[in-house]
């Protein structure tokens, strides 16, 4: 076995690659081969070398004519595997839960198989529970691969199996730049050997730094003096870094290369055009329209049920799917619909029936939505699933910019088919509770690990973007490294499944620092191979965010200045106008200070006729904010995306509370002696009228805990009632609101007469008193109670007396007005508008709760 080291700043492909004899070259990762290829010219009629990855090396070295069984297929047989003993001991309810699970038992036996660990003693006692047991559901795994005549990778790569059919006419393997080999791959360099083969391993490190005993990464040194430039600079967020990058890619003359620690957990493709930054990145098929779709269908099929005897479905995952263009496109669903199933939402409704498609026309379209809602609840199989998956219609769910998503699409189909052909599966029954659902997951399971491509303009690339672990090992003019903050590199990450990281080092398995020692390695060789390097690192410390240990090593090994990048948070403003300078309406959105000089006129046409109507909780909404007055009550703005919460509102729940009380007293009448029964009854027949605006998530507890609180506190208000009315009841008024009447005007201005508006739950007349009582489900303020009394003033005079009630119900407690100040409540509201009016301007001013404002993206109200 031969060695041969390159220095750091030597162009390692350049160096190895020969177009004289034939070999096989080996490389760590395919990025690497792929590159490497490049420099390769193959002679006229000979034969040509062989670039090839490990894994696949390994693939071609041991052959079998069994099916390999991959990822998808070793969840679904390991589930398969499990008794309910073993599931309830390793806590797995369902599929779902094995999935992970799964990933991990696999990878720890296949760990322990490439190095070579037969058997693991000194364990602690749940460790060796946990592994006996693991050992047992391995044990019975193989004996079912047997029985099907299938295999995995791991037993696959026994050298029982051993070929080297697949080397004939080569002698030699060369193993490049690879820095680290299991016991069991360096038992197969020997094996190679024995064959006759010529073994050269090439790595591009210092000579004291590997291991050639044990064919392994030990050390990490740097030269003593630098021979390239490096510049250190920290921001401390990910956009400033971003505008920070484009900023230096400006300045720099020459070949610029980008390398990000974080490559997985950025987003720079959905941000910076190719032709900028060219990021040759596999795109998750959950970016596909595709994808999207299905997964709202999946929403809608999750939620749906038929306990009324008709398919419902959750108004919120309705409208979600709407907000979506192609599930919009797909079903010709138009923007008036999307309006009217808002509407819904702001009544409350938690569900969608195919009552409301008869009810408004233009819900025609959604009959077609619960129509397939409905063919998917009746799926028992995955090839009744992959028929119906086949059969939509992609035209509208093709993405044109997306090379391959249709063929990734039904590539995902055939495997998810084959589950029941190979014979895996005894019986859905035992995976899911509702077949439906859970195949359907499954699939969407099965998507979300594919890939596709960007269709990309190769006439207008612009600087290469790539990740700093999987980039190919070049030499490089301009390099530039992104995210070289702590916990991204070195990474925290660590494989403690069973085992301890210590437990780990005695059994010679992979540890935590070996991992560290590897991602050093690929972080000081691409710096060292590069005439320059800039390296951005996030530091924050209200985030926690610090600078990595390897640029700390960086910067005092040479005596290196970490600088704050040179556009700070404070100059985005100003960078975005350069960067966006078509735009200049979306610029008053970064700076506050434009919002402030903006100004809201309050003018004549804001009051139709002259006339404002002005309720208490519009009053409350007015002396909050004039703002939001303007918003909300003049010209009644609507949120663009309205959201139904599975839980019933305040006001739901205020309404559903008002209309018991109100039934119960219809139907008593005078008679304030109530029975049990009848309340009961009257909140059955209302909990009913309400199902479709009631989820059932939250309906178990509405029936056994906040119903039987509101029928107490209906009989406990009824017995307060009769020792606080006295005399004879002459008059019963419920939901009383009066006729709007210039009696009612509080104020009057130049342009508009502000009259008072309103509805009074509850009026109860004797001969001598009137009696004001408001329900209330939440906090109830007593000036409410005066602004009643004055609505009533001009319908019935001041020849009685007036007690005023607030009756809190899920207290089940009164509270009682204090007599005669509703005059000076008058006086406030008068005072309160005057100065409204005199402002003439509908201005904000900021107060805690505003940042909970659903119009705080419109004001943008400025924090002093």
């Amino acid at each position: 076995m031969n060695f041969t080291y390159l220095d750091y700043h030597e162009d390692l492909f350049s160096k190895i690659i020969s177009n004289d004899l034939p070999r096989i070259y080996v490389f760590d990762n395919t990025n690497n081969m792929l590159k490497a290829r490049e420099y390769y010219k193959k002679p006229l009629l000979q034969r040509g070398s062989i670039f090839i990855t490990i894994s696949d090396l390994k693939e071609k070295l041991f052959p079998t004519d069994r099916l390999i069984l991959k990822e998808e297929k070793l969840a679904v047989i390991f589930y398969e595997l499990l008794t309910e003993r073993e599931k309830k001991e390793l806590q797995i309810s369902d599929y779902f839960d094995a999935i992970e699970f799964a990933s991990e038992f696999f990878n720890f036996f296949n760990e322990l198989n490439e190095y070579g660990v037969k058997n693991i003693d000194n364990l602690r006692k749940w460790q060796e529970k946990k592994y006996n047991l693991f050992k047992t559901i391995r044990k019975r795994y193989r004996k079912r691969l047997e029985e099907l005549n299938y295999t995995d990778r791991t037993l696959a790569f026994n050298f029982n199996n051993f070929c080297s059919h697949f080397m004939e006419g080569y002698n030699e393997l060369v193993f490049v730049n690879i820095v680290n080999f299991t016991p069991k791959e360096k038992r197969l360099l020997k094996l190679l050997q024995e064959t006759g083969k010529e073994i050269n391993l090439v790595l591009q490190l210092s000579p004291d730094d590997f291991d050639e005993e044990s064919l392994r990464l030990k050390s990490v040194t740097l030269p003593e003096e630098l021979s390239s430039e490096i510049e250190l600079y920290y921001t401390g967020e990910r956009l400033t870094q971003m505008v920070n990058l484009i900023s230096k890619m400006e300045a720099e003359n020459g070949n610029i290369t980008i390398l990000d620690a974080d490559y997985n957990n950025t987003c720079y493709h959905r941000l910076i055009s190719p032709d900028k930054i060219d990021i040759d990145r596999d795109l998750s098929f959950t970016e596909t329209k595709i994808y999207r779709f299905l997964e709202v269908i999946y929403n809608l099929l999750k939620n749906a049920d038929s306990t009324d005897g008709f398919l419902r479905v959750e108004l919120n995952d309705l409208l979600e799917a709407c907000y979506l263009q192609e599930f919009r496109d797909y079903f010709s669903i138009n923007e008036n619909a999307v309006k009217v199933l808002q509407e819904l939402a702001r009544e409350e409704y938690a569900y969608f029936y195919p009552g409301f498609i008869k009810r408004y026309i233009s819900l025609k379209r959604f009959g077609e939505v619960l129509e397939e809602i409905e063919k998917l609840r009746q799926i028992e199989n995955i090839n009744q699933l992959c028929n119906y998956l086949e059969n939509l219609n992609l035209y509208f769910l093709n993405d044109r910019e997306i090379s391959n998503n249709i063929t990734q699409y039904f590539d995902a189909l055939l495997e998810l088919n084959s589950l029941e052909e190979m014979g895996i599966v005894s019986s859905w029954d035992h995976y899911f509770k509702d077949k439906a659902r859970g195949l359907f997951r499954m699939a969407l399971n099965y998507l979300r690990y594919k890939k596709v491509k960007p269709v990309i303009d190769n006439q207008n690339k612009g600087n290469k973007l790539d990740s700093l672990f999987s980039a190919p090992h070049l030499s490089r003019d301009i390099l530039i490294v992104l995210n070289a903050s702590r916990g991204v590199i070195p990474s925290e990450a660590g494989n403690d499944f069973i085992l301890t990281d210590r437990q780990r080092a005695e059994l010679g398995l992979e540890t935590i620092n070996n991992l560290r020692l590897r991602e050093k390695y690929y972080f000081y060789r691409h710096i060292l191979n590069s005439q320059k390097t800039i390296i951005f690192s996030l530091k924050n410390l209200e985030s926690n965010l610090t600078t990595s240990s390897f640029v700390d090593e960086l910067r005092l090994k040479y005596g290196l200045d970490l600088k704050e990048a040179e556009i700070t948070s404070r100059q985005l403003p100003a960078v975005i106008r350069r960067i966006f300078p078509a735009k200049p309406a979306a610029l008053g959105m970064v700076s506050s200070v434009s919002r402030k000089e903006d100004k809201l006129v309050i003018e004549t046409d804001d009051f139709p006729g002259n006339q404002m109507s002005l309720s208490y909780y519009r009053y409350t909404t007015l002396i909050d904010c004039y703002y939001k007055f303007y918003l909300e009550k003049l010209v009644r703005l609507a949120e663009d995306r309205v959201v139904v919460d599975r839980e019933m509102s305040p006001l739901l729940f205020g309404n559903f509370v008002h209309e018991v009380f109100a039934e119960v007293l219809n139907r008593q009448g005078r008679n304030l002696n109530v029975s049990k029964e009848v309340v009961e009854e009257v909140i059955v027949d209302k909990l009913n009228s309400y199902r479709l605006q009631i989820n059932n998530y939250y309906l178990p507890y509405y029936r056994k805990v906040l119903l039987p609180t509101v029928r107490d506190s209906v009989i406990s208000f009824f017995r307060g009632l009769k020792r606080r009315v006295k005399g004879e009841i002459v008059d019963i008024k419920i939901e009383w609101q009066p006729e709007k009447s210039k009696d009612r005007v509080i104020f009057n201005h130049d342009f508009t007469d502000v009259f008072l508006n309103g509805r009074v739950d509850l009026i109860i007349e004797t001969s001598d008193t009137r009696f004001i009582i408001d329900f209330k489900t939440g906090q109830g303020k007593e000036d409410q109670l005066d602004f009643y009394s004055l609505l009533l003033a001009p319908d019935y005079g001041s020849e009685k007396k007036v007690a005023k009630e607030l009756y809190n119900v899920m207290k089940a407690s009164f509270k009682a007005g204090a007599p005669g100040t509703e005059e000076e409540f008058a006086r406030e509201i008068s005072e309160e508008i005057k100065n409204f009016f005199e402002g003439g301007e509908y201005t904000t001013i900021y107060k805690s709760r505003c940042k909970d404002c659903n119009w705080m993206d419109i004001c943008r109200v400025v924090i002093e």
